[in-house]
């Protein structure tokens, strides 16, 4: 795997600590990230000393901190680039259209936190385990994650099995109820993850698991000093005239290709706040019913 290291401008180490580019190729090659193929206990490779003990920093490596690392073995794009660099320095909402990356990019900075704190937990969770697999995936494939460091953990396994897994594991890929319910029990060290990537992040409403992990998250004695609580205040500004017109308009042409669909019950009978995410949930929802039920419709919802 070909990688590009990059130096993080911003450090807060001492300006007479020396860095040297060969030392941390040459503990990644053995750490396994060049080859599989490692024999060597992990625990000889780790450098005590080079952690931190500040509180807010707890665990984190001061040497390879000094750089993160970005895969080259992949066309470089350079709004992935940019959205990494922003995203490894503080937290990031990441919205791309289908096809451009956003796993690439979950996997590279999931790769530099997994370098950064060697005893931290790293967790990726989605919403369905066919993203949780495509995220395995492609961090073993892109960043080339140990095998031995990654566990995919979902609800069928023996909460005895996941509570060692906790205590065994590095990097973690589940759906967020697991994640949610290992948190609540305490089976899962809360005070030690140190990276969480949210896959589907838009699911993240009302008591939806992600709301409850995030939440759980914040009201942590460790992670509370840091958390403030928001006002926010919502202005609804009516549509004018000319804008009201138009909305009308383009519900009539939208009329004339959902009437069929309105009166199977699939559309609602207002379209006018009918948003393209919704029809792609209520196609979702149609999708699940019972086949029998949907085979008059079959043809009838299609989404461009």
């Amino acid at each position: 795997m070909d990688t590009t290291i990059n130096r993080i401008n911003d450090c807060v180490f001492d300006d007479d600590e020396i860095f040297d580019d060969s030392t941390l190729l040459a503990n990644l090659e053995r750490s396994g990230f060049m080859s599989n193929n490692n024999d060597i206990n992990e625990k000889s490779l780790l450098n005590v000393s080079a952690l931190c003990c500040d509180e807010e920093l707890s665990g984190y490596d001061k040497l390879t901190g000094k750089t993160w690392i970005y895969p080259t073995n992949y066309p470089v794009r350079d709004y992935q680039f940019n959205i990494i660099q922003a995203a490894i320095l503080k937290n990031t909402l990441v919205s791309l259209p289908t096809g451009l990356g956003k796993t690439f990019i979950a996997a590279v900075i999931m790769y530099n936190f997994y370098r950064w704190y060697p005893l931290g937990k790293i967790v990726f969770t989605a919403p369905t385990r066919p993203l949780v697999a495509q995220q395995i995936e492609a961090c073993y494939n892109i960043v080339a994650l140990p095998p031995k460091d990654t566990i995919e953990m979902t609800g069928h396994m023996q909460v005895s099995t996941r509570k060692v897994h906790w205590q065994t594991k590095r990097v973690f890929f589940a759906t967020p109820q697991v994640i949610y319910n290992d948190i609540k029990s305490g089976i899962c060290p809360s005070d030690r993850l140190r990276c969480l990537v949210i896959d589907e992040a838009h699911r993240a409403r009302g008591n939806y698991a992600y709301c409850q992990i995030v939440s759980t998250l914040k009201n942590c004695i460790d992670v509370a000093p840091y958390s403030h609580s928001r006002k926010i205040n919502t202005v609804v500004i009516k549509l004018g005239p000319e804008l009201s017109q138009l909305r009308q308009q383009y519900v009539e042409i939208l009329d004339g290709y959902a009437r069929r669909l309105k009166q199977l019950n699939i559309l609602p009978y207002n379209l006018g706040n009918l948003s393209k995410g919704r029809v792609v949930m209520l196609y979702k929802e149609y999708q699940t019913k019972d086949r029998g039920a949907r085979w008059v419709v079959q043809n009838l919802f299609i989404i461009n």
